[in-house]
């Protein structure tokens, strides 16, 4: 299986299917992985439960695919109640399609979209792939902005120009995760650029020794884990928050 990719469990009824696979085929053209179960051929269906039932318990992404169909439908139903299950002992993030409406709504599944990836600023050497993986996000790049490149932030260059044009970029695509230093802290130029993180999807990991230096941020308190003990953990945390929080409603 393709760990690269975000994985979403997809709960609909099958006489939706024809929708359906607007909405799979959307998600794989941007990038994200699509789990269906289609039970109408199946000649035992109750014995693919346990399957349906793991994968439920394996994955951090959903989307409901809410229709008049699918609130009659017994599967449906029981995916629900196992996901609601699964979320009193994990941080999951739950969208929502309805497609009753005459189209799809596109810009609604792009906003879920974007709370499966991740673009990282901050030191390389971090285990950043390796635990966001572990809760299914994406990752989408990464960067570590030197203190010669802070500096030249703001002065026309070309390096200036490439490095703000990545920053928006990330912050349009999905969550940027900024594992902040006293040189990004110390940067106006770079707070100046960075898009308001109580009304987009940036969260910070900052070492407990900068808390001071931190304050005069005004970091959202949802935005902003410790490196208390180890940047592991504070990575786990970030991860818990993303897939739990945001500028849009997560539905449990």
């Amino acid at each position: 299986m393709d760990n690269t990719k975000a994985w979403v469990f997809v709960s609909h009824s099958s006489s939706d299917i024809a929708k359906v696979r607007e909405v799979r085929n959307y998600l794989e053209e941007c990038g994200a992985a699509p789990l269906l179960f289609h039970l109408v051929s199946l000649t035992e269906p109750e014995e693919f439960w346990p399957l349906i039932e793991r994968e439920i318990a394996a994955r951090n992404f959903f989307l409901l695919c809410d229709s008049k169909n699918a609130r009659r439908s017994e599967w449906v139903s029981r995916e629900r109640e196992a996901i609601r299950h699964y979320s009193a002992t994990k941080p999951i993030r739950v969208g929502r399609t309805d497609l009753d409406l005459p189209n799809i709504d596109y810009a609604e599944l792009q906003s879920f979209i974007k709370n499966m990836k991740v673009f990282f600023i901050g030191d390389p050497t971090f285990p950043v792939d390796s635990v966001l993986s572990s809760f299914g996000f994406q990752m989408i790049g990464g960067v570590n902005f030197s203190t010669s490149g802070l500096d030249r932030l703001g002065n026309g260059s070309q390096m200036s120009d490439d490095m703000l044009d990545t920053l928006h970029y990330s912050v349009s695509k999905g969550w940027v995760l900024v594992a902040l230093t006293p040189d990004l802290l110390d940067s106006d130029r770079f707070w100046m650029e960075l898009p308001d993180p109580s009304e987009n999807r940036v969260m910070f990991i900052v070492p407990e020794e900068l808390k001071a230096r931190s304050v005069r941020r005004s970091i959202p308190s949802d935005r902003l884990v410790w490196i208390v003990d180890t940047t592991e953990n504070a990575l786990r945390e970030a991860a818990r928050r993303m897939l739990i929080g945001g500028p849009d409603k997560n539905i449990v």
